[in-house]
């Protein structure tokens, strides 16, 4: 099963990028296995940017090192267990996509005449290239960062909706399943 995502960027954006097309597909046992290797990195990131990793100033005297959290608790800063959750968040988008395409801004010279206009109904006409979470900067969880906040969202949902049940809460009878396991008796 896959889920396609196209997501246009506001003309006024800063991003190189106009368009992104992200395919979500069912992941595999050993896809699942990257999800948890991947979320363990992202927790591994989380730590090291904690606050109390900052080096103590030269004139602190050194002193035994701070127990890091393996988790946000209550003590933790709203920022900080806020990035720990999207730093998790990106480990299941990340291995539920199975490749991205996108259209980048062009830059004219002051004589070249603007590229024709995308057409919002008929996005497979537009010049889609291949591209990757490592071109993006998007293979490590800390330049989920940089992603717009709706194309996040957007791309998490159509993993979710590739893979019902599988990274979210539990399948129920309610769910538009049209593939794979429908039902177990």
């Amino acid at each position: 099963m896959q889920t396609t995502l196209i997501y246009r960027f506001d003309p006024i954006d800063t991003t190189p990028l106009e368009a992104i097309r992200i395919t979500a597909k069912t992941v595999t046992i050993r896809e699942l296995g990257a999800q948890a290797r991947l979320a363990k990195q992202a927790t591994e990131q989380w730590r090291a940017e904690l606050p109390v990793n900052a080096p103590a100033a030269e004139s602190e005297p050194p002193g035994p090192a701070p127990e890091l959290p393996l988790a946000p608790t209550d003590d933790t800063e709203p920022e900080d267990a806020l990035k720990y959750q999207m730093y998790l968040r990106w480990a299941t988008a990340v291995a539920g996509t199975a490749h991205i395409d996108v259209v980048r801004r062009r830059v004219l010279a002051k004589d070249e005449a603007p590229p024709p206009e995308l057409d919002p109904d008929q996005p497979h006409a537009w010049p889609w290239e291949p591209s990757s979470l490592v071109a993006l900067g998007w293979d490590q969880p800390q330049g989920i960062l940089d992603v717009k906040t709706d194309l996040f969202a957007a791309w998490e949902k159509a993993v979710q909706d590739a893979n019902p049940g599988v990274f979210g809460r539990a399948l129920t009878s309610g769910a538009k399943k049209k593939t794979g396991v429908i039902s177990i008796t």
